[in-house]
């Protein structure tokens, strides 16, 4: 009995564990999660292409291993999947996706480095284990005002859809221009049915801008141009983009200027020569998740090795020149214009 006690006491002296340590489970390893929407409605196709982009960029550049966490568009679903996937060890937590999940983020004790996809609906610090990147109109308005400036032009007027989201567009479109120094001679806003366009073309006479800005839809903003005083320069987001071969349908829109992922606009750029296009033809509202999935592999290989994003802070992706300012990645667009109905990059 003694000589048996002897030799586990012995054992243990030169580190050998004894057999209950032994079945001590071993830490989780590491690895990423894509807490991604992939049981929504609303949210699924945009969540399956992002899922897609991002396990591409993987193969061009392995890394972490993936582990994909699917949850529906409920924010107390997501928050939940959220907390199990940071106590299960996650390196990286890549999401949520939807704008009320990032926004209940905020109340959250984060202690894993979290990349959003989305913005939150308010305005405040962000933890300081959060980061931002996502397909952000707003910050497209915004660039949108910024490139109008820079070409000279002082006097805007915006026209915006009746839409909640337009008039985003809109507030952001008008908070950059008036700090930059612009003036904004009225706004404008026109409903679905086209009994007021005329009163647009009359208004648009007496005020005389040397520049417009649409807040619209790729459709409403088709509707409306035509109305529009002729001859002045016309400015919009992405969303007058509704893909490659629309050509016929875009001819209202020739000359206006609007931006754009190099994606859609540039076969011949670096990074977007590298990825192959997705394995079945997509929409091309859905098409953005999968080039933003793209770049949030990029991004998120750069959270994870601080050193070589701190050596390179600028990535060239396929949605933009990507720049970290503050804990949010900020993306500038490729300026381009309609062109006898095509989308040409402007130099």
């Amino acid at each position: 009995m003694h000589r048996y006690l002897f030799l586990i006491l012995l054992l243990s002296w030169n580190g050998l564990p004894y057999a209950q340590e032994v079945e001590k489970p071993a830490a989780p390893a590491r690895h990423i999660v894509l807490l991604l929407p992939l049981k929504s409605a609303s949210f699924g196709a945009a969540a399956e292409a992002f899922r897609q982009g991002f396990a591409t960029a993987a193969e061009f550049q392995p890394g972490l291993p993936i582990e994909v966490q699917p949850t529906d568009d409920q924010t107390a679903d997501i928050l939940k999947a959220y907390r199990q996937s940071a106590q299960a060890g996650a390196a990286l937590i890549v999401g949520p996706l939807t704008r009320d999940a990032v926004t209940a983020l905020l109340d959250e004790p984060l202690s894993t480095p979290t990349l959003a996809l989305n913005a939150p609906e308010i305005h405040a610090p962000l933890p300081d284990k959060l980061y931002l990147f996502g397909l952000n109109l707003e910050s497209e308005a915004r660039q949108v005002a910024r490139l109008a400036f820079a070409r000279k032009h002082r006097n805007a007027v915006t026209v915006t859809a009746q839409t909640p989201f337009s008039k985003r567009l809109q507030a952001a479109f008008t908070d950059e221009w008036l700090k930059l120094g612009g003036t904004l001679l009225d706004r404008l806003s026109f409903a679905p049915n086209q009994s007021g366009y005329p009163k647009l073309r009359a208004a648009l006479a007496k005020l005389e801008p040397d520049m417009l800005f649409i807040a619209a839809d790729a459709e409403r903003a088709r509707a409306v141009r035509p109305y529009l005083t002729s001859g002045v320069p016309t400015y919009a987001t992405s969303l007058v983009y509704s893909g490659r071969g629309e050509a016929g349908r875009n001819v209202d829109l020739n000359q206006v200027r609007f931006v754009e992922m190099p994606w859609f606009l540039q076969a011949d750029h670096p990074a977007v020569l590298v990825y192959p296009r997705p394995a079945h033809p997509l929409d091309v509202e859905v098409e953005r998740f999968y080039a933003l999935g793209i770049d949030a592999w990029r991004v998120a290989a750069g959270l994870l090795d601080r050193e070589t994003l701190l050596s390179s802070p600028i990535i060239d992706g396929v949605t933009g020149q990507i720049v970290l300012t503050s804990h949010q990645f900020n993306r500038e667009l490729t300026a381009a214009e309609f062109r006898q109905g095509e989308a040409v990059a402007l130099p």
